[in-house]
């Protein structure tokens, strides 16, 4: 069983015009929907970086990014460097959905190989909804400092490129119960129009 987790309090959220941790779901906000979700698998949850009207969340643990302008690639740095254990599972905002059995059924198939299990599903890797070895984030810094790259997307996944991953197929997880939607990234207004309406046939 996976004992710790944390979770990305989200960017500027420009593609959604306002701040995604704030959006609701079920009457409860999209940041704290996953962090009590999280919380009913993982002993210890926690937010990484600084979520938008900080004392709505006055009652979790927050560690503010280590390294401000790198993107979701500091969130990752900061997130593992804080963890006291091997394994962590890391989610964001992002998918307020996210499935409370998805960080244990990532770690029954764990064999010690990897440095990261994850989901492949709706027709991409998932890197914020991964189960992760926590000593990786020592190597983040030093690949900050040699890369080239700029671009914040590219720039993650040429860290990611650069440790072993296992991607585990959709199917893996339809197949024992967690449906399509749990995977579902909030990006834009289309997106979580989206997630409303699928929500609710499954409630």
């Amino acid at each position: 069983m996976i004992s710790e987790a944390f979770v990305l309090a989200g960017g500027k959220s420009t593609r959604m015009g306002t701040a995604k941790a704030l959006l609701e779901i079920d009457g409860v906000n999209f940041l704290t929907k996953t962090l009590n979700t999280l919380s009913e698998t993982a002993e210890r949850v926690f937010i990484v970086g600084k979520p938008p009207s900080p004392k709505k969340f006055s009652d979790w643990e927050i560690v503010e990014d280590e390294l401000p302008g790198e993107g979701i690639l500091s969130g990752l740095y900061t997130g593992l460097k804080a963890c006291k254990t091997a394994w962590a599972f890391c989610g964001c905002c992002d998918v307020p959905t996210v499935h409370r059995e998805l960080p244990n059924m990532l770690w029954e198939i764990a064999d010690g190989r990897d440095d990261c299990l994850m989901p492949h599903a709706l027709g991409f890797p998932q890197p914020t909804l991964s189960l992760y070895r926590t000593s990786i984030h020592k190597d983040i810094p030093k690949y900050i400092n040699i890369t080239t790259e700029s671009n914040l997307r590219r720039k993650l996944w040429g860290f990611l490129d650069r440790i072993k991953i296992q991607l585990v197929e959709e199917n893996y997880f339809t197949s024992r119960g967690i449906p399509k939607i749990c995977f579902h990234n909030n990006n834009d207004i289309h997106d979580l129009d989206f997630l409303m309406k699928e929500w609710e046939k499954i409630k």
